[in-house]
């Protein structure tokens, strides 16, 4: 409990509460690559209690530091790289843990489009809802859209060039309205993709209609960087390896992992025949990611009496 940000809180890596840390993350994924930009550790609200004051000392949290969401986070961390201009793009793909927060997704440059992944109970109305207009009316969860006989129009598509052969999945896609007012601004996209482990993920889009569905499967893809980024950085740069206990320290580490991963991807690139880093088809949309809670990610390194994970959220922009 003595390094900084650690709490009793949900552990995307353990499936349940623990003693953890919690990071935002933002990933760039392009056609030449991928790589983790920036990053910011969660402070749970507790570390803000008077009763923590000498701990926050003790983890040299800067003054002025107040309480900001997971969403929050992000999207103080994606304004000045969009400012920046240096990252083309005009996707920006997340999970559940900022999918299901519609005020963080309407805070988003209006001039990017979202996929964000959303829970199976989200409620959604029906544009077009066929022999069954109650789904219209009344609206229902995007789960039980799959018990509507010939209203989802499935079909196969490549996502990823595997080490044994092409990955596939089934899509489908309706336009839905987020709120049962039905107006045009709470018109989306929702695709619904099935893997071939059969575990089906729904997904939200501010795409305009006429968005073609091989667009939505190729952003689709777009989670696969910032899984490999945690993956590489874990395995090749020590992202999960470190003692210290102060935010100072925590950040120090985190960019200097990111340092290093954007050199290796500048040598790839340099001795590399073909020049195109070998992403999954639907990988290379250049653009930001956000990746939330629910991302495995670091292994226990806490030198406290209390074990603890940290876990990663983040964002990504695909193009």
């Amino acid at each position: 409990m003595a390094s900084v940000g650690v709490a009793h809180q949900y552990c995307g890596a353990l499936g349940k509460t623990a003693n953890c840390q919690s990071g935002v993350f933002i990933c760039y994924s392009g056609p030449k690559g991928h790589t983790l930009l920036d990053s910011r550790l969660y402070l749970p609200k507790k570390w803000f209690e008077p009763a923590w004051e000498q701990r926050r000392e003790q983890c040299r949290i800067p003054k002025g530091t107040a309480f900001q969401t997971k969403q929050e986070l992000a999207l103080d961390l994606l304004k000045p790289l969009l400012e920046s201009q240096q990252f083309g793009g005009r996707w920006i793909a997340c999970d559940c843990s900022f999918g299901n927060d519609g005020p963080f997704l309407e805070e988003l440059p209006k001039d990017f489009y979202y996929l964000a992944e959303i829970a199976c109970t989200r409620k959604v109305w029906v544009k077009t809802a066929g022999t069954q207009p109650k789904l219209a009316t009344e609206g229902c969860t995007v789960e039980q859209l799959l018990k509507v006989k010939h209203l989802l129009n499935w079909q196969t598509h490549k996502i990823a060039e595997g080490e044994k052969g092409p990955l596939v999945a089934a899509f489908a896609r309706l336009r839905v309205y987020v709120s049962a007012e039905r107006t045009a601004q709470s018109e989306r996209w929702l695709l619904l993709r099935n893997d071939a482990n059969c575990e089906i993920k729904y997904v939200l889009s501010n795409a305009p209609e006429e968005t073609a569905m091989t667009e939505l499967v190729r952003v689709s893809g777009a989670r696969w960087p910032i899984e490999r980024c945690f993956q590489e950085d874990k395995s090749e740069l020590g992202l999960d390896h470190y003692e210290h206990r102060s935010w100072p320290a925590w950040h120090r580490h985190m960019r200097l992992v990111f340092l290093a991963q954007l050199f290796l991807i500048r040598l790839q690139i340099k001795f590399k025949k073909n020049s195109r880093i070998n992403l999954a088809p639907s990988a290379p949309v250049d653009g930001v990611q956000l990746s939330g809670a629910q991302t495995p990610t670091l292994r226990n390194f806490n030198t406290a009496e209390v074990p603890y994970t940290t876990q990663l959220s983040g964002l990504q922009i695909p193009s």
